[in-house]
């Protein structure tokens, strides 16, 4: 591998866990110390969630724009379910945080630099990730009809390429999300250079691997990946998860 110039080798260490524990809305504070707290909204119980009041009008107007209305709905519950998790963090719970973009794309809290989050979706599923940590999440829908091949020649290296041709569309997924969450976690968003990150292995036992990666401050980065029926996701963070127990109901079936 070759580092871009100014960056250095770092350690990531990456989990395969095959059954997520999904955590319900809204979830007592305080968050724990360097643990993520996963929110799973299910499109299917998107109707019995109260989100009225808990849009912007920017993001009300974006809302309009997305179909199908199934999606939209999905879309504006996630949004919902965020502005007031974070209004409850972060203390006010009378109105929404503000949230700014930063160049690469992330989202972040515009005055509470000790709260950390990240949201990914689907049509039919989304993901919150909370933490004291910076954190970065990503989830993609395994579709088997999808021809990734253009997509692995552009974006995987040889490694991570080999890997994907023994493992088929399951593979690919699993490694664009480990990418993808990685490029969240950092702010990086996609770079030219995302062929150099190699996020593969053989091991799918549950034991940490190390592997190496560019990034140019932090020097260990851990991603876990699990799947979730027709679902994979994976969520990137500096600090190892020592558990996944959950703290109260699930939210989703």
């Amino acid at each position: 591998m070759n580092p871009k110039a100014g960056t250095g080798l770092v350690t990531i260490r990456f989990r395969l866990i095959n059954i997520p524990e999904f955590y319900s809305f809204p979830f007592p504070g305080p968050l724990p110390s360097h643990q993520p707290v996963l929110i799973a909204i299910d499109h299917s119980i998107c109707d019995g969630i109260n989100i009225q009041g808990w849009l912007t009008p920017s993001e009300q107007l974006k809302a309009e724009t997305i179909y199908p209305e199934s999606r939209k709905h999905l879309w504006k519950v996630t949004h919902s379910v965020l502005n007031c998790q974070l209004a409850l963090l972060s203390g006010i719970p009378n109105g929404i945080p503000d949230i700014k973009t930063l160049p690469g794309g992330k989202p972040v809290l515009d005055q509470h630099s000790s709260l950390h989050f990240n949201l990914a979706d689907t049509r039919d599923l989304a993901i919150l990730a909370f933490s004291h940590s910076p954190v970065g999440i990503d989830i993609e829908r395994v579709n088997s009809e999808f021809g990734y091949q253009p997509v692995v020649q552009q974006y995987f290296g040889s490694q991570d390429a080999k890997w994907i041709s023994g493992k088929g569309a399951r593979g690919f997924y699993l490694l664009w999300t480990r990418k993808e969450a990685i490029l969240k976690l950092t702010g990086a968003g996609l770079t030219d250079h995302l062929a150099d990150l190699t996020v593969s292995s053989d091991s799918w036992n549950g034991d940490p691997v190390i592997i190496l990666a560019d990034h140019q401050s932090n020097p260990h980065i851990f991603v876990y990946s699990f799947f979730s029926g027709t679902h994979v996701f994976s969520i990137a963070c500096y600090h190892p998860i020592e558990s996944w127990e959950p703290l109260v109901d699930t939210l989703a079936p």
